[in-house]
């Protein structure tokens, strides 16, 4: 007869998890008969399969709240990543970039002829023990200073005087563009060639001390001549800058010199004739910006290019993060349209060298900032808000153009140039204020009064927009820009002070 009591054992067994051949032996071994033992098995199983429905009521079933938010969250990742690797692989570049008009050309000048040669062996000035700024401005002087500097810079001086009387300068590793590495520009010594030309300033002012007056201008005039030959160069704008600087120390080594000096009106007038070819230095900052393009091009080359050839792991593994991770050419990383927007800002750039202008607030205005400001944003946004990344073209190059040298420290060249452009005018004009006191033993009442003995023109403001002349106080013997607010820029002297 079957058992009640052994058939609910059975099921309490089942439900803690143990097997039918560890209960029917726990049963034997307990005196439970064979026969029983099976009849009980055969009613449950019968009755109701006990182990496979105490196994559904273990499991666990997520509230229905917890599917739905995993669906939420999934399923727009899967649709993310997927539309990810499909957009990877869409090819939406230009096939070509036309920059033709911001290439380098193939310069020859002879070792001869090459003033870059001879300044190579004016490195390693001994500046110590003088401050030139003190020096220039006559506010200190010690002669004996000056000649042990000037001794122990002799080799460098006769090297420097050499360069002056060179045809050009060209720095051979940017001669030919084919053959540059602009990923790997070389530089000049830039403050080497700034402290040969302050010790070549001393050397003039010296020689002036010792009544040699028309050598001293001869001396700050090589100054001039070396510097022009860099602009005239293909040269990148940190060299351009660097001969910028070699300018101003010339400058105002000449406006010195022009305070004290005896010499005649007429010898006058002819350094005011001189300093006009040293004037203007627009080709060499349009090909300073060119190179600028170049050095931002090539990086593109290189974080791209080859990834198109890749040959073994190890080639793999040497690729940039970028182009290893994300490929080249596809939808969020285009090589060439990215060259494009470097290619039309340095255009907006050399543009604003002759149309910009500086407002009466003393910020210079570009007719083209404004719609580079505008794409710089787009890459600015980009990069704060990732998300973004995944569904807009190009948005590596994007951010890589935003991250480039900002606009405003490339056109701050352009606020230098006319501070250069502004200095020679006013060392001309101090020039004929003087000649003008030398033929008259007064000064002018007004500079009209300069023109057209001493000066061919009277001098226009660069800063000014609307061509407006370098205002003279003749009360302080002072020129200066007319346009308001100009000591914002701290890297310009905007007044020169040309009398004690």
């Amino acid at each position: 007869m079957l058992s009640q009591d052994l058939v609910d054992y059975i099921k309490q067994q089942f439900q803690v998890g143990i097997s039918e051949g560890e209960i029917k032996n726990a049963l034997i071994a307990a005196g439970w008969q064979e026969d029983n033992i099976k009849e009980a098995f055969s009613y449950l199983k019968q009755n109701q399969p006990l182990e496979s429905q105490n196994k559904s009521k273990n499991k666990k079933r997520w509230p229905w709240y917890l599917l739905i938010m995993a669906i939420i969250i999934v399923v727009p990742i899967l649709l993310l990543g997927a539309s990810f690797l499909v957009l990877r692989n869409i090819r939406t570049d230009v096939a070509i970039v036309d920059d033709g008009d911001l290439q380098w050309k193939v310069i020859t000048v002879a070792q001869e002829n090459n003033a870059y040669f001879d300044l190579l062996k004016t490195l390693k000035i001994d500046e110590e023990g003088y401050k030139f700024k003190d020096y220039v401005a006559g506010k200190t002087w010690s002669q004996s200073v000056v000649n042990k500097k000037l001794e122990k810079n002799k080799v460098a001086l006769n090297y420097f005087d050499a360069a002056a009387k060179k045809s050009a300068y060209q720095i051979p590793e940017l001669a030919d563009p084919p053959k540059i590495s602009f990923a790997a520009m070389p530089a000049a010594p830039y403050k080497d060639y700034q402290a040969i030309s302050r010790v070549e300033a001393l050397k003039a002012l010296s020689l002036f001390g010792q009544g040699k007056e028309k050598e001293a201008f001869e001396e700050a005039f090589k100054i001039l001549s070396v510097a022009q030959k860099i602009h005239d160069s293909q040269c990148s704008l940190g060299q351009y800058l660097m001969a910028l600087s070699m300018k101003d120390i010339a400058l105002q080594t000449i406006q010195r010199l022009a305070r004290l000096t005896t010499l005649s009106s007429a010898d006058l007038i002819n350094y005011i004739s001189q300093l006009e070819k040293y004037k203007q230095s627009d080709e060499g900052l349009k090909t300073a910006f060119k190179g600028e393009y170049l050095i931002l091009a090539a990086s593109i080359d290189l974080m791209s290019a080859k990834s198109n050839n890749i040959k073994n792991q190890q080639e793999f593994n040497d690729l940039p993060a970028a182009s290893k991770y994300l490929g080249i050419n596809n939808f969020y990383f285009e090589p060439n349209n990215t060259k494009i927007l470097h290619a039309n800002r340095i255009r907006g750039l050399i543009s604003g060298i002759s149309d910009s202008q500086y407002g009466e607030s003393g910020k210079i205005s570009f007719p083209f900032l404004s719609e580079i400001n505008k794409t710089k944003s787009i890459g600015n946004d980009l990069f704060s808000r990732s998300y973004k990344m995944y569904y807009t073209r190009n948005s590596i190059g994007k951010i890589l153009y935003s991250l480039a040298i900002p606009s405003p420290s490339l056109s701050s060249a352009i606020g230098k140039k006319y501070n250069q452009i502004f200095q020679t005018e006013a060392t001309q004009t101090t020039l004929a204020v003087k000649a003008y006191y030398l033929d008259v033993r007064a000064y002018p009442e007004s500079l009209e009064r300069l023109v057209p003995k001493y000066l061919s023109q009277l001098p226009v403001d660069p800063f000014s927009s609307d061509k407006k002349l370098i205002e003279y106080l003749k009360d302080k013997l002072i020129l200066r820009s007319n346009v308001a607010n100009l000591k914002t820029f701290d890297y310009i002297d905007f007044s020169v002070n040309f009398f004690n």
